[in-house]
């Protein structure tokens, strides 16, 4: 039975792709039927686009290019990236591959690989019922997500690349499935209720049993850098999600781990494992729920907001633009009162808030406890 795209996959496949390339895109079936696209309008409507890409290899259009796709060697759709064509061309390898390979699993819907394409649209779900009927599809394939869990992102450099240029690409996956969980196996002996899922490009996905609570998850951070260092490749770096109750704070602890990982890695580099308390208060940056920012900022702050004095002192400085003589007349102090409180901040907080980058968390730290 010839392949058909559903409207939740090609959504997927769509949001799946401009997730990878930071780019607009629009899927359509071989007739150039609009199935998925950036634009929720151009659902239904007819690109001529279509019939063209379905018969030749590469289409250069005006805001874009277009592609066939296809599966078991027959085509099934168009996907069309919207974007100069000189800076997407050396994409679409890659793209076509993670594409095909999305659709293959798709094709083979209820085997176990398919968990994966669960668990991507799980974790991108935006409705109630959406994350309902994928949280039983999840069960049916041997994975109960109601089970106390942390989230670990995973990326491995290169890896997208090297499942592009390969013939096996499954394989290619289980290999990296296979020494991840070996490592977890010798960190967690006696606890088995793991899933790792490759995630697309770089990524991939652990769901780390959290049945023994924060003790797991401690000495899971604890041996995470070495974890990543036997995987044999330069540069893994992973995000740590927290542990929450129910099936939405697993939607918090991934939130968390995406977060950490990559502010952690363009803050501090990569080839290590992060949390959101690495990340400081550029925490409030990331995509972590607002109430754990507030307790994060709160316990960094918490030496400064005892201290009436040095609160109001960097509050003034914060208000005269970080001008030491507008601050000090303000305050009614002298210039070397103010230099030292301010070093007395540093002290408490490890912030220096005569320090740009110091001064910017520090100031959206306090801003971010002023809406709480």
């Amino acid at each position: 039975m010839a392949f058909t795209f559903s409207p939740p996959f090609a959504r997927t496949v769509v949001n799946q792709v401009m997730s990878l390339l930071g780019r607009d895109v629009t899927l359509t079936d071989k007739e150039g039927t609009v199935l998925a696209s950036y634009n929720p309008d151009a659902v239904d409507t007819r690109l001529e686009i279509g019939k063209a890409a379905a018969a030749s290899d590469l289409i250069s259009l005006e805001d874009g290019v277009a592609f066939n796709v296809t599966n078991d060697g027959s085509p099934v759709g168009v996907l069309v990236i919207h974007a100069d064509a000189k800076t997407v061309k050396d994409t679409v390898p890659m793209t076509r591959s993670l594409v095909e390979l999305l659709i293959g699993r798709e094709a083979d819907r209820g085997v176990p690989g398919n968990l994966d394409q669960v668990l991507w649209q799980f974790f991108h779900a935006t409705t109630d019922a959406e994350r309902e009927r994928l949280l039983n599809d999840s069960q049916l394939l041997g994975l109960d997500l109601t089970k106390p869990r942390f989230v670990v992102l995973a990326s491995i450099p290169g890896f997208a690349d090297r499942l592009t240029g390969s013939k096996d690409k499954e394989l290619v996956i289980e290999r990296i499935r296979d020494r991840l969980n070996r490592e977890i196996t010798a960190m967690f002996p006696t606890t088995g209720d793991n899933a790792i899922s490759y995630f697309g490009h770089d990524e991939f996905l652990i769901l780390k049993d959290a049945s023994r609570g924060e003790e797991t998850r401690e000495l899971f951070r604890k041996k995470s850098d070495r974890m990543l260092s036997n995987l044999g490749v330069e540069g893994v770096t992973a995000g740590i999600g927290g542990i929450y109750p129910g099936v939405s704070g697993l939607n918090n602890s991934f939130s968390e781990a995406d977060s950490s990982l990559r502010l952690g890695r363009k803050l501090h580099g990569p080839g290590r494992a992060y949390e959101v308390g690495d990340l400081g208060l550029y925490v409030v940056f990331g995509n972590v729920p607002r109430d754990r920012q507030i307790v994060l900022a709160k316990r960094r702050l918490a030496p400064l907001l005892r201290d009436e004095h040095l609160t109001k002192t960097v509050r003034a400085y914060f208000a005269a633009n970080l001008n030491l003589t507008r601050a000090a007349k303000e305050l009614h102090v002298h210039r070397n009162t103010l230099i030292y409180r301010l070093r007395k901040i540093k002290d408490l907080i490890e912030l220096d808030p005569e320090t740009f980058d110091d001064a910017v968390q520090l100031k959206m730290a306090l801003s971010l406890l002023d809406l709480s």
